[in-house]
């Protein structure tokens, strides 16, 4: 008996993404009823896009009118029909699951409640679904995988409206689809390069989620029947197009900004002051490092439910060694190349947050948060620093045993402290 249950477990080790799939159902359906409605950040704009979608209003070239959606969620705060809410520049495609479910339940109930958690869970399913195959496709780095998407950050944006819940389960999913045709084959085929072309157009309307296509330089030679057997060709086109439909989605969409802010006088002050600005920017990094980081692991609520402090280091030790004990071995270009991405667009997101944002005599960059970050985690999975132990296969089981009983950990304190401070 005792054998079997050993063998059994030792079996579900192995399979992580089933791990996955039974704590997030588990914990994201309690945070999700725990979490009272309207306190999760930008909840009620994220709202309003799922009634527009749900109404058929995929583009807002001009504020969308009050939909027949509003009415029925019965919305805590009215529609400015005047104006632009937050969420208006999203694309629909981050709005699908929960807009579909409002379509169709609302059809047997009109309780503004249910139909609320209804629409959360709905995003909530496709978060784990996404999660689950990128878990289960890649064959490299399932447990960093499996790690990130049980943050209470990333299950916390996984069960609420927000975009980021459809933006970072897509993310983990794309980035595990290139892993695979990375570090899994010896060539792409047609079928692989045409969801790469899917892929790269999803990503494109998900906040601008391109930065995944740039990993395509490592992928192997392309088999696509073409008289063409170039590979870089492909590839520079695939980023371009990438690159253009983000660009031209954003150019023509609402921007979020600061009505107090004059956004080209700012641009006009990077492009004049550009080391200035760079010094500004380091400085944030560095003053708001534990900020960002307490982001991307967990600041629930709106905002104010922070863990405990040893919860973060703990997290942030627990990561990195991960890296020693699953070494996977990865080309120092590679490396070089997650890193350059990284940085680069983590710059990019700060430099917008200053031009739309920020006044130019600022000391510090306000605006940025670090669950912004989360989507782009999969590329500190190749430029960690690691090293090759000899570890036993009992060893590394004991400390995928570990990683499971800490998630578990972590997430219940998570309930624990999201129960207290609303209902105690």
């Amino acid at each position: 008996m005792f054998n079997c249950f050993k063998c059994a477990f030792l079996d579900l080790l192995e399979k992580p993404w089933l791990i996955f799939i039974i704590i997030a159902f588990i914990f994201g359906s309690i945070i999700l009823f725990l979490t009272p409605k309207y306190e999760v950040p930008d909840d009620i704009a994220h709202l309003y896009r799922v009634c527009e979608v749900a109404d058929g209003v995929f583009y807002n070239k001009y504020p969308a009118d009050k939909t027949h959606y509003d009415k029925i969620l019965n919305i805590i705060v009215p529609r400015d029909e005047s104006n632009f809410h937050l969420a208006s520049r999203n694309s629909p495609i981050m709005y699908f699951a929960p807009a579909i479910a409002l379509k169709f339940f609302s059809l047997f109930t009109q309780n503004d409640n249910i139909l609320y958690y209804i629409c959360r869970f709905a995003n909530l399913l496709v978060y784990i679904l996404f999660c689950t195959f990128a878990i289960k496709i890649t064959p490299v780095f399932k447990y960093q995988f499996l790690f990130i998407s049980l943050l209470p950050m990333a299950l916390f944006e996984g069960m609420s409206f927000s975009a980021d819940s459809f933006n970072n389960g897509f993310a983990f999913l794309f980035f595990a689809f290139l892993f695979k045709l990375i570090f899994d084959k010896k060539e792409v085929t047609k079928k692989d390069f045409f969801i790469l072309i899917v892929f790269s157009i999803i990503g494109a309307f998900c906040k601008g989620l391109i930065y995944p296509t740039f990993l395509l330089f490592f992928l192997p030679k392309l088999n696509l029947d073409s008289k063409s057997h170039n590979k870089y060709i492909y590839i520079f086109s695939l980023i371009l197009l990438s690159s253009l439909i983000s660009f031209i989605w954003m150019s023509i969409n609402y921007k979020n900004l600061n009505p107090n802010i004059v956004a080209i006088n700012n641009i006009f002050y990077i492009i004049k002051e550009p080391f200035h600005v760079l010094k500004l920017l380091l400085y944030t990094t560095i003053e708001n490092y534990h900020f960002y980081l307490k982001g991307v692991i967990g600041i629930l609520g709106i905002l104010a439910i922070h863990l405990p402090s040893y919860i973060y280091n703990s997290v942030l030790l627990i990561f990195i060694s991960m890296f020693f004990v699953f070494y996977e071995k990865t080309k120092i270009k590679m490396k070089i190349t997650a890193l350059l991405i990284f940085v680069l667009f983590y710059f990019i997101i700060q430099y917008v947050q200053l031009i739309y944002w920020n006044s130019i005599d600022t000391n510090i960059i306000q605006g940025f948060q670090g669950r912004y970050l989360l989507s782009m985690m999969p590329l500190c999975f190749l430029f960690m620093p690691c090293c090759k132990l000899s570890l036993s296969s009992k060893f590394k089981n004991l400390y995928k045993f570990f990683i499971i009983f800490f998630l578990i950990f972590i997430l219940s304190l998570s309930c624990s402290i999201i129960y207290e401070y609303y209902y105690i």
